[in-house]
């Protein structure tokens, strides 16, 4: 599986990764609505934020998890579907506690990501949450034309 579309471009996942706190909050909820409209979203994914962590970083991807909701609002789009740390890893590699390195190897070797960001660990934690979720919709499409 390729992580670009037609044009060669780089797809909403990893397009988002470059968004920069200089942008302020404002400017992340309007690039994200410009890139949702620009690639035809329709479908959002998440890790969701816990307890975890720095307090203030996690009040921050919350805010930020808030302005993406508006936006999937305002494009009609379904929820965000949002996943556990563990329950990523435990679909990308098997084993609910596995390390970055390990997400990395295993989200490496399911896809091609584009050399210049097949390291960064970001960019691994948003194309396993991508993989997650399309094999949750997928599944949720599935059952959908059975019943």
């Amino acid at each position: 599986m390729a992580l670009t579309d037609d044009q060669g471009e780089l797809p909403l996942a990893l397009e988002a990764m470059r968004i920069t706190p200089a942008a302020g909050l404002a400017g992340f909820q309007r690039i994200v609505y410009d890139l949702a409209r620009r690639h035809r979203v329709e479908l959002i994914a998440t890790e969701r934020p816990g307890p975890w962590g720095r307090v203030k970083i996690g009040m921050a991807q919350r805010g930020r998890q808030d302005l993406v909701r508006a936006v999937c609002q305002s494009l009609g789009l379904p929820p965000i579907m949002e996943f556990q740390p563990q329950e990523i890893k435990r679909a990308i590699t098997g084993h609910g506690r596995a390390d970055k390195a390990k997400v990395m190897r295993c989200v490496n070797m399911l896809v091609r990501l584009p050399e210049d960001v097949a390291d960064n660990e970001h960019t691994c934690d948003a194309a396993a949450i991508s993989l997650l979720a399309l094999s949750r919709e997928q599944a949720r499409r599935r059952r959908a034309a059975r019943e």
